[in-house]
């Protein structure tokens, strides 16, 4: 069963053009919404890019998510680029829209103390003889957070839910916040974010190439060893990789679609357009800020919050507060030459 039925697809459009169709945004607007508000930067401010933002919009289109009422949001993180996050509203949401759902049952077993142990969904899918039955245990799945701490019934029926999910209808490219902790220890995956605009990293100096002693003895390269192959129940957090799961003896999976060439970047030179267009328009509204006199400058930063005597450079500040310094440093400057008039 292909996990794109009952989802919204775009059909040919730019992503971020069908995203911002669907709320009604400008898609220049909603480039700075996004970084913004929904994609969280890493710790280094680093905010994700343009080919990440439309990836973000792909996922988001394809299973027919709002990213505004937290149903899906993500963070950048190094190399792995964007991580997109579902919370249980946006996986109740894909599995509800499906046409193919025909509802689900819980299960709980607690210890004889009464701390919950094992928390059972079983979810019945039209068309198939067998309904897809997952176990999810505590001692696996619990983490050191308030709502695992507070509500772990509830938690631990999140997670077999959002399993099931995956093994009945193929999702595939989203994850819960527990599991995008696991991705990246450093990034906090939840609440708003500020706004900044890209900032490029510079890239790393050469390395001096190391020589090893004249008498030191070669060693011949080995070949990484061979990992031993075992079996062990699947651990929180793990999207489903095994050819098969154990639940109750009913075992049915389902492969995940494969991705359609091209949906990773942006569709058409419209949107590649407007990326260009915002970064220019942020390049200038930086240098009409830079040619104001010093005190005008001053006025406007503070008016829109910029912390000039921190060190924060212009180029690092949303185009938002910069339009609004822009703004109150002109005024500024005309009313030092009403006045001398």
């Amino acid at each position: 069963m292909n996990g794109e039925q009952g989802v919204v697809r775009p059909g040919g459009k730019s992503p971020l053009i069908a995203l911002g169709q669907r709320f009604a945004i400008e898609p220049a607007k909603l480039i700075e919404v996004l970084r913004g508000t929904v994609i969280k930067p890493d710790r280094n401010g680093k905010l994700a890019t343009n080919e990440e933002v439309a990836a973000f919009c792909v996922v988001a289109n394809q299973y027919g998510l709002n990213p505004f009422t937290r149903e899906i949001h993500a963070f950048t993180s190094g190399d792995k680029g964007v991580v997109p996050i579902v919370g249980i509203d946006g996986w109740t949401h894909i599995v509800n829209e499906h046409p193919a759902f025909d509802g689900c049952e819980f299960s709980y077993q607690d210890d004889a103390a009464g701390v919950p142990v094992s928390v059972t969904c079983t979810m019945h899918v039209k068309g198939r003889s067998h309904p897809i039955v997952v176990t999810e245990y505590y001692e696996e799945c619990k983490r050191n957070t308030p709502p695992w701490q507070t509500m772990k019934r509830r938690m631990l029926r999140h997670k077999a839910y959002m399993q099931s999910a995956r093994y009945a209808f193929g999702l595939s490219g989203i994850y819960d916040e527990d599991e995008a902790r696991d991705i990246s220890k450093e990034v906090e995956v939840s609440g708003p974010v500020a706004l900044f605009p890209e900032k490029k990293p510079a890239s790393p100096a050469p390395r001096a190439p190391v020589k090893a002693p004249a008498d030191a003895p070669r060693q011949a390269p080995q070949a990484p060893a061979e990992p031993a192959h075992t079996e062990t129940p699947p651990q929180a957090g793990e999207a489903p990789t095994s050819p098969a799961e154990e639940a109750h003896g009913t075992t049915v999976l389902v492969d995940p679609p494969p991705p359609e060439a091209g949906e990773a970047v942006l569709a058409g030179e419209t949107a590649a357009g407007l990326f260009a267009d915002l970064d220019a328009e942020h390049a200038a509204t930086v240098a009409a800020l830079k040619s104001l006199p010093a005190e005008a400058l001053t006025r406007g930063c503070s008016k829109a919050g910029i912390k000039l005597d921190d060190g924060e450079a212009l180029e690092q500040q949303p185009l938002h507060d910069l339009k609004v310094a822009l703004s109150v440093g002109r005024g500024a400057v005309g009313t030092g030459k009403r006045k001398k008039a």
